[in-house]
């Protein structure tokens, strides 16, 4: 006689198990999940609310800065002045603010090369532009490059004109880059070609002129075929012991020229028209960095751009 058998019950408690295993294994997983989840959106909140206070710390130091500026009416911007350098603001424990500032109009302005009818060539920055192109050795581009900023469409000799010119001052240096002939390598230099690029002789910030106690050497050079080495040599020797602040500080130079002030007195200034404002604000590990650059004009300050990195 058959007897029914019975199913065998000795493995449901290792099937239990395994499932309890399998089902405790995905909870751990999702809480894991989960902490991962909010420990990520609690670090982009935080970085959120730093991003957000760096910048209204960043605003409140250009303003700041703004008030600076307006009631800084002496003679010369030089970088012996303890107004320019790097300097802490007292903002509190959390924080930490650290501002550079910084006089520009130190190069040719390439915002600035025209007269008013946007294109007739500046009669003090002829022979500067000539020169500039010759010692980058690309003599060919100096009149092109006129032409793609110049307001008119008539090419001029030994220039062209092109649909794709912006015939405009440029707004960032980077924008000459537009430019046919122009390529990174030119413009920044560091490189066995061109060891120092067009970024170190031309500049938009300015208005027009050239703050005799910034400008770096090779630029002063360009000015006049009278500014030789050895004079730019002096001149750089006097700032670096106190701020240039006229024609006189000039003149007394042993070597300096005479008969040179009527040729570059429209093109040479000893104080700046606009300014670079570096700010570093650092809560723990956290780093924002901004950049501002004011104009100042008419007994005001006016931001003109700003970069958040």
């Amino acid at each position: 006689m058959w007897t029914p058998s019975q199913p065998s019950r000795s493995k449901r408690p290792g099937f239990v198990l395994v499932a309890v295993l399998l089902s405790v294994t995905l909870l751990v997983t999702g809480a894991l999940a989960f902490a991962w989840f909010a420990r990520m959106e609690l670090r982009k909140a935080s970085a959120l609310a730093f991003s957000l206070q760096a910048r209204s710390l960043a605003e409140t130091a250009v303003h700041e800065i703004q008030r600076g500026l307006v009631l800084d009416t002496n003679d010369a911007d030089s970088l012996l002045e303890p107004w320019f350098g790097a300097w802490p603001l007292p903002i509190g424990e959390d924080f930490s603010v650290v501002v550079r500032l910084t006089p520009q109009n130190g190069a040719l302005p390439v915002n600035a090369l025209f007269l008013p009818d946007g294109s007739t060539l500046r009669t003090e920055l002829e022979k500067p532009w000539e020169r500039l192109w010759e010692k980058v050795r690309r003599p060919e581009l100096a009149a092109g490059l006129l032409d793609f900023l110049d307001a008119d469409r008539t090419p001029r000799a030994g220039g062209t004109e092109e649909d794709s010119f912006i015939n405009r001052p440029p707004a960032a240096i980077d924008e000459i880059r537009l430019f046919p002939g122009i390529d990174e390598n030119l413009l920044t230099g560091n490189n066995e070609k061109y060891p120092v690029g067009l970024e170190r002789f031309l500049t938009v910030r300015s208005d027009g002129k050239i703050n005799v106690n910034v400008a770096v050497p090779e630029v002063l050079e360009l000015l006049d075929e009278t500014l030789t080495p050895a004079v730019v040599r002096e001149i750089v020797e006097k700032r670096r012991k106190e701020p240039l602040s006229g024609w006189g500080d000039l003149a007394g130079l042993p070597g300096f020229p005479q008969g040179l002030q009527p040729r570059v007195s429209g093109l040479l200034s000893f104080t700046s028209s606009h300014f670079l404002a570096d700010i570093e604000v650092r809560k723990g590990n956290l780093v924002r960095r901004f950049e501002a650059v004011l104009l100042k004009r008419s007994g005001r300050c006016t931001v003109v751009a700003w970069k958040e990195m």
